[in-house]
């Protein structure tokens, strides 16, 4: 089997938003490495408190990715061989958390724990349900 290629250019429209995009992501990464203070950086990581947070975002880390594993790769497969209603359906529901924001997840998971996980994280929940700042 030859396989050939086509070059395909791209419209001169594209170019002006797709470099538009590229600097709305490098911009800041820019901005944040002109401002560090690079002579503090080996400290500040050493900190107590950072590796803390390191060692904390490691173990969540290796556990999500170990739940991806264990249930993503499963559900991948029944997606790829089931019909397409139920493909398209499964498909819209992993999609969904990606798109709802953590706000409204975080917000209806403290409700429905019944304010469980809200105490939890230092947080009252209103009649709402949406977390609210604690009272002083």
């Amino acid at each position: 089997m030859i396989r050939t290629t086509t070059q395909t250019t791209l419209p001169a429209t594209l170019w002006a938003p797709a470099g538009l995009a590229v600097a709305v992501l490098l911009l800041p990464l820019a901005a944040l490495c002109i401002r560090v203070d690079w002579a503090r950086v080996p400290a500040t990581l050493a900190s107590p408190e950072a590796l803390g947070a390191l060692g904390l975002s490691l173990f969540t880390a290796s556990i999500a990715t170990v739940l991806c594993v264990l249930l993503g790769l499963p559900l991948a497969f029944v997606i790829a061989r089931a019909p397409g209603p139920i493909a398209t359906a499964l498909r819209a529901l992993t999609t969904l958390p990606l798109v709802l924001p953590p706000l409204v997840g975080g917000s209806r998971c403290c409700h429905y724990s019944g304010g469980a996980v809200c105490s939890a994280i230092g947080l009252q929940s209103s009649g709402s349900g949406s977390p609210s700042p604690p009272q002083p």
